[in-house]
């Protein structure tokens, strides 16, 4: 809002107020003055009328008091009467027509009140001086509301016209008053926005107005000098200003450099810290002094502390020596220090010493580190234990030796099994047929158990390359090592202390019975023969778990449930040597003819085709434990076949005979005919199914097959003749298999196999068991 407005505002608010205030004080007298005036009348008249009414009260006579006060209707402003006699009761009353019902107020002492839009005025009634009565007159306000009207209209009309003149006298003021300030007000305005400070205010008056445009103008004077010395002082600075920020831009550029190349350093060196820290490698960084005593350590990095045990602290200002010990390779040392004296990087494997003496092997890098002139400083080397990896390496190289070694010896006793059985075949059908009393019965007879003792040792062979044929079921081992128990006390005799400390809630393992008895037993008996002074057997048991971290310290176990068998001796122990050779076929360190040296390769691998792993801790002097883990299983048992009538029973069927083996198949063919059966011969699958077609020869009932032949599987030829003969009997014959007839040397649900070498016996009666099997 302009001065200009604000002014006239002021002056018409001012004016206003002004007169409504005399206005309301004005009508707030003559109020006061009218009920005055109208009281001091109306007590007059109350007073005449009740003076009247005072014998009609002193007689008793209402009817003359009412007449009395009916004289009050000649006023028009009085609107209710009353006269109230000595002892309070209303005598007479009077109510103008057409007035609110009147209801006589009690009576009191003599006053006057202003209540309702009326006045209320009470006197007393005398007679000769003596008090007989009050009278009550009430009277509206009725001409003090009309002029109220008229004063209020009257101020409102001298209130327009005040107004009207406020107005006049406001614009001729504001002419006087405020049109030097707008002017002033537009020059400085046009100063400010156009920055022109040589423009002027006009002067009109001399006053005080006058005064403020003198100022404001000898103000703009000054300011327009200093613009001036400011403009030139401004251009000379400018041109200091621009020189020093070339200066500075280039100062700048070359700091941003300089601090981006630091940045980067520090970030690099930075990471590099954090890395050699955080790093699983041991890290060593010693000075370039390689003449004896040796180079000084300067840093070393966390993992070097777990890696040794030695602290920071113990070893800055020492010698890397101080990890070496009687087992350090010398040779490695000598290459170490010519390929650093050569500047070269060096990388080998050595064995170290921890600070609580402990031997490790250590692979390491050792790298020199140059200075600006290219001369080598320090060196850093990069350590790591390869302690386990080393032991990873040996069990593996070891197993894969076992492994080879088994596979040899699988293969040789499977071929070895088919000569045996031949020969046991032949001896006993000699034997049959040689006349009571010969003197060759006797040679027959030494033929026969030299093969039985062959074919044990066969057995023994394909039990380590885990070739046997197994009939598992679900043992208890705490079972299996108390009714062991009483055999154990007769082997060791009383100078062994025997005890079996079995746990309580053993799972179950799924093993072949009398395999795993003569696993116990072979561990029972070499325990035997370590402590020929006596001492301390132990044979326990335990539930294992083994989660994937666990496992990997035993590559061939899978994460799971085992039960663990541990035979444990006081005996004289192993060395390191002995331990590496333990389980190999033929390694025995009894004297000669004491052992065949396949008692604990039979162990392995009896245990290594039930799934499980066996083990062995051992010291020199100090005893030895096995320890066997195999899986558990769920409490079922699996039936063990039981052997039939030690008779030979006899038949007329047609058999068709396949076996590889010249010598096996003639001693088969010549058996079975002599116990009445057709037999057709053939030495492989191809030539088993030509005679068949060749020969036309009807219905075969059974057949009789080798497991592995070449140019057709006994398996595969079986399928074929199933589909030719559906209701033809098979049964397989074989030292070992690895094929679909049976896995991990479990038979398959509905095959029957004849495990070699068999006898003839055992050959009749497995064939007159499945002829007659529904």
């Amino acid at each position: 809002m302009s001065i200009q407005r604000k002014q006239m505002l002021v002056i018409m608010l001012t004016s206003s107020v002004a007169l409504l205030l005399a206005c309301a004080a004005f009508i707030a007298y003559d109020t006061v003055i009218f009920r005055g005036e109208l009281v001091e009348s109306v007590s007059v008249l109350a007073e005449a009328v009740g003076n009247n009414c005072a014998a009609a009260i002193d007689f008793n006579d209402p009817k003359a008091a009412t007449d009395t006060l009916a004289a009050l209707h000649a006023n028009e402003n009085i609107v209710s009467a009353c006269v109230y006699s000595r002892d309070g009761r209303v005598f007479a009353v009077y109510q103008r027509d057409g007035a609110v019902p009147f209801i006589p107020p009690p009576m009191r002492i003599t006053g006057q009140e202003f209540a309702g839009g009326q006045l209320h005025l009470f006197r007393p009634v005398k007679q000769h001086e003596e008090l007989v009565g009050e009278i009550f007159v009430a009277s509206d306000l009725r001409d003090l509301s009309s002029r109220l009207m008229r004063y209020l209209g009257i101020a409102g009309l001298v209130l327009l016209v005040s107004l009207l003149t406020a107005l006049m006298l406001a614009n001729r003021l504001q002419r006087l008053i405020s049109d030097p300030i707008l002017l002033l007000a537009r020059v400085a305005r046009s100063v400010a926005v156009d920055k022109n400070y040589s423009a002027r205010a006009a002067k009109q008056s001399n006053d005080e107005l006058g005064q403020l445009v003198d100022g404001f103008n000898e103000m703009l004077a000054q300011i327009q000098a200093r613009d001036v010395a400011l403009e030139s002082a401004r251009d000379k600075l400018e041109v200091r200003v621009g020189e020093r920020t070339a200066e500075l831009a280039k100062a700048n550029e070359a700091l941003q450099l300089e601090n981006a190349e630091r940045s980067r350093a520090e970030e690099s060196l930075r990471l590099l810290g954090s890395a050699v820290k955080q790093s699983n490698e041991s890290i060593v960084i010693t000075n370039a002094e390689l003449d004896l005593p040796g180079p000084s350590i300067l840093f070393v990095n966390p993992a070097f502390t777990t890696m040794t045990g030695f602290t920071a602290a113990e070893v800055l200002g020492k010698t890397p020596r101080i990890l070496q010990g009687p087992r350090t390779d010398k040779a490695v040392l000598k290459r170490l220090r010519q390929t650093l004296e050569r500047g070269e990087t060096f990388a080998g494997e050595t064995v170290n010493y921890r600070k609580d003496g402990k031997e490790f092997d250590l692979e390491w890098q050792i790298a020199p580190i140059r200075n600006a002139a290219d001369k080598i400083t320090h060196f850093v080397a990069i350590q790591r234990d390869i302690t386990d990896r080393k032991r990873l390496e040996a069990r593996l190289s070891q197993s894969q030796k076992l492994e080879t070694v088994g596979k040899l010896a699988g293969g040789f006793a499977h071929e070895f099994n088919s000569i045996l059985t031949a020969i046991i075949g032949q001896s006993e059908l000699l034997l049959s047929d040689l006349p009571a009393g010969s003197p060759l019965a006797k040679n027959v007879t030494e033929i026969s158990v030299a093969a039985g003792r062959a074919a044990r040792l066969t057995k023994q062979l394909l039990a380590y390359g885990r070739k046997q044929f197994l009939q598992p079921e679900a043992l208890d081992l705490n079972k299996v090592l108390a009714g062991m128990e009483g055999m154990f006390r007769h082997l060791m005799g009383g100078a062994v202390d025997t005890q079996i400390a079995p746990s309580p809630g053993l799972q179950l393992v799924k093993v072949d019975a009398g395999q795993i008895e003569q696993v116990i037993m072979n561990m029972v008996i070499n325990a035997r023969d370590a402590m020929p002074n006596g001492g301390k057997l132990m044979l326990e048991t335990a539930n294992a778990t083994f989660d994937q971290e666990s496992v990997g310290r035993y590559p061939e176990l899978k994460a799971g449930d085992y039960i663990m068998l541990a035979i444990t001796d006081t005996g004289t122990g192993m060395s390191e040597e002995v331990k590496a050779r333990i389980f190999e076929p033929f390694f025995s360190t009894k004297g000669v003819g004491q052992g065949t040296g396949l008692g604990l390769s039979t162990c392995y691998g009896i245990v290594k085709q039930s799934g499980g792993h066996i083990s062995v801790y051992s010291e020199t002097g100090r005893g030895t434990t096995f320890k066997i883990y195999l899986p558990q299983v769920e409490r079922q048992a699996i039936p063990v076949r039981h052997p039939g009538s030690l008779e030979l029973p006899r038949g007329t069927e047609t058999i068709l005979l396949v076996e590889d083996d010249p010598a096996l198949r003639e001693m088969a063919a010549t058996l079975l005919r002599r116990l009445g059966y057709t037999v057709l011969a053939a030495a492989n699958g191809v030539e088993a199914l030509s005679l068949k077609q060749q020969r036309d020869t009807g219905h075969i009932d059974l057949l009789f097959t080798d497991v592995v032949m070449p140019h057709m599987s006994g398996k595969e030829l079986a399928d074929r003749v199933r589909a030719l003969y559906p209701h033809t009997k098979i049964l397989f014959t074989s030292a070992y298999t690895e094929n679909a007839i049976v896995h991990q040397g479990v038979l398959d649900k509905g095959v029957v196999l004849l495990q070699k070498p068999f006898t003839p016996s055992a050959l009749a009666r497995k064939l007159r068991e499945v002829l007659d099997h529904a």
